[in-house]
C-alpha cells in the first residue's frame, strides 16, 4: 500500500506525514521535524491511524489479513510443536516398554 504522504494520527505525537516508504518500513515526520520509523501494519494496530478515511478502510484490510497470517503462522508452529510432542512421547512409550518387558533371573 503506497502511504507516501499519507497523514498520520500519533497517539502521543499528533498529527505526522509520511515521507519515506520502503517495503513494509515507513517514516513519519511530525511536528518540530522529528522523524519516527514505523512498521507496516503492525503500527496501525494500537498508536497510529489514517488522517484519510479511504486508506483508513484499506488500512483496514491489510489489518485483517495481517492477523490471518500471524494466526496461520502461529497455527502451524503450534502443530509442528505439537507432532514433537507427539513423536517424543511415543518414542519415551516404546523405551519404557523396552525397560519393561526385561527378563530378570532370580538367584
Amino acid at each position: 500500500m503506497d502511504l507516501l504522504g499519507a497523514v498520520v494520527l500519533h497517539n502521543e505525537k499528533g498529527r505526522g506525514k509520511i515521507i519515506e516508504q520502503s517495503g513494509n518500513k515507513f517514516v513519519a515526520e511530525f511536528s518540530g521535524g522529528e522523524k519516527m520509523r514505523f512498521l507496516y501494519p503492525k503500527s496501525f494496530e494500537s498508536f497510529l491511524k489514517l488522517e484519510d478515511e479511504e486508506l483508513g478502510r484499506e488500512l483496514n484490510k491489510d489489518l485483517d489479513n495481517h492477523v490471518q497470517e500471524v494466526s496461520n503462522r502461529i497455527e502451524a508452529m503450534n502443530a509442528v510443536k505439537r507432532n514433537e510432542i507427539e513423536e517424543r512421547n511415543r518414542l519415551n512409550e516404546k523405551l519404557m516398554g523396552k525397560r519393561k518387558s526385561r527378563t530378570y533371573i532370580k538367584l
